[in-house]
């Protein structure tokens, strides 16, 4: 399950795999405590969505098939819409290529995020996957579970409506300079996974080639950039309307525990007054029965005390 904020109109929608049948988007109300209704769109079965938005009007997420904790062959859905995420996503061709593509680089899809270009072109999608380390070494294995970070980019000779998007594996070790304002070419050949100690780690072969981004290609994915350091939001109206309502909810929490304290207090001050008037009247054989004044408004946790000596 994610939530996301659509760029285009700033409605915030929840996506998730609807009883393991479908991929279900609901659409929140403008405060985010509740839907509005059931599904207002549905792509095809899948589990683990992570949306992302690199073009204006087209709506993609990466998913992955159902495997329990085993890794398999990532999925691509997508959608063109002038109307929002609302509507029938489509299966696109896995957005995965080379050796390990099959279980997707040894992970399952969990977020994708932009980083800005300091250059101030499109930003650069990065897929974010969890690495539950099933079949793994470690002692604990999913509990040892690790993330692994890959690149996100458009295929280069895609001209296709939706773009079609290729998680890229550059190897353990990689920074985002290199991918701002490319597209993959991918490429036939071996792609070396490089893993400490590796020989062939010094000499990877690259199973895929990067390329400029057209010029007409660039301008559409720079018409919704997102700046560094800033992510989009809802409405200062709707912000507002969470924050007075998270105010309200802490308001009332804290009042319901001054009333229960309030309450458990009645009966320890009860049993001290009753206390000090034992004391008072002294003799070892004296017997005496004490009642608390009652309180102006009684509260159930006020009883009759009878203390015995």
């Amino acid at each position: 399950m994610t939530a996301f904020v659509d760029p285009n109109d700033g409605a915030a929608y929840i996506i998730n795999s609807v009883k393991n049948e479908y991929v279900g988007i609901f659409r929140l109300t403008p405060d985010y405590t509740d839907t509005m209704g059931g599904t207002c769109g549905r792509g095809p079965k899948g589990e683990a969505p992570a949306p992302f938005f690199p073009k204006s009007r087209e709506y993609h997420l990466i998913a992955s098939h159902m495997t329990g904790w085993s890794t398999n062959e990532a999925i691509q859905q997508s959608l063109v819409s002038e109307t929002g995420p609302c509507g029938e996503w489509k299966a696109m061709k896995p957005p995965v290529f080379g050796p390990g593509a099959d279980k997707t680089y040894d992970s399952q899809s969990t977020f994708v995020f932009p980083i800005a270009d300091p250059a101030g072109g499109p930003p650069l999608w990065v897929y974010m996957g969890d690495r539950w380390n099933y079949d793994g070494p470690l002692e604990g294995r999913v509990a040892n579970a690790t993330y692994a970070w890959f690149p996100i980019l458009p295929v280069a000779d895609s001209t296709a409506s939706p773009t079609q998007y290729m998680i890229v594996n550059p190897g353990n070790t990689w920074s985002p300079a290199p991918f701002f304002g490319k597209a993959v070419l991918p490429l036939k050949g071996k792609n070396v996974l490089a893993k400490p100690g590796d020989a062939a780690a010094a000499e990877p072969v690259a199973n895929f080639k990067l390329v400029p981004l057209p010029a007409d290609a660039a301008k559409s994915l720079a018409r919704f950039p997102m700046p560094s350091g800033r992510t989009t939001s809802a409405p200062k109206a709707d912000v507002a309307a969470i924050q007075r309502a998270v105010a309200a909810q802490a308001a009332a929490s804290a009042k319901a525990a001054a009333d229960d304290r309030a309450a458990d207090a009645l009966p320890t001050a009860a049993a001290t007054q009753a206390a000090i008037e034992v004391q008072s009247l002294g003799g070892k054989d004296a017997s005496v029965a004490a009642e608390p004044a009652e309180p102006a408004a009684k509260s159930p946790g006020s009883r009759k005390l009878a203390l015995m000596r």
